[in-house]
């Protein structure tokens, strides 16, 4: 079993990231902030997916995110996604070593929180965001061997979450 020590950011530093797509359609559009270096992969990095929300809401077409973004995340608890098509969070981790071993949720979870405590909206310019506080307990998966795990407990995240559509 690996161990990580404690990771931090303030997010005014940290790298700006897009939302991505799975699919053609942004319906199907995921969201991942986290603590990524700066063009330094020998530095640890961490992030959370929030995957599916857009659909998981009822949201027929990509111009409602920018209508019901501050919604879309709501304080409540969620379950781990299972792939990085389902609905659920999901959490990765880079060692940032020389190896890079690089580590997932995606696998068993038994007993695993994750909970949004906080969500306020605050000022992007042109894009909506939101800033969204909570707290996590999971098991991560090595990528090349699922052995090796890493289990984290009473994670604590603030993150920025910007909407891909603009005003």
């Amino acid at each position: 079993m690996s161990e990580v020590g404690e990771m931090t950011s303030n997010y005014n530093t940290a790298q700006s990231y897009q939302p991505t797509y799975m699919e053609a359609s942004c319906i199907e559009m995921n969201y991942y902030p986290g603590i990524y270096p700066y063009e330094d992969e020998t530095f640890e990095s961490m992030g959370i997916g929030l995957i599916g929300f857009l659909n998981q809401a009822g949201l027929n077409s990509c111009s409602e995110e920018l209508a019901n973004f501050e919604t879309l995340f709501p304080v409540s608890n969620f379950n781990f996604a299972e792939d990085e098509y389902g609905f659920g969070v999901y959490v990765n981790y880079f060692s940032g070593t020389g190896t890079s071993l690089s580590y997932n949720s995606f696998g068993a979870q038994s007993g695993a929180t994750f909970e949004i405590t906080e969500v306020v909206s605050i000022d992007c310019v042109i894009y909506k965001c939101v800033e969204v506080t909570g707290s996590f307990s999971c098991r991560l998966y090595n990528d090349s061997d699922t052995s090796d795990i890493i289990d984290v407990r009473d994670g604590v995240f603030k993150l920025v979450i910007q909407s891909f559509n603009n005003f």
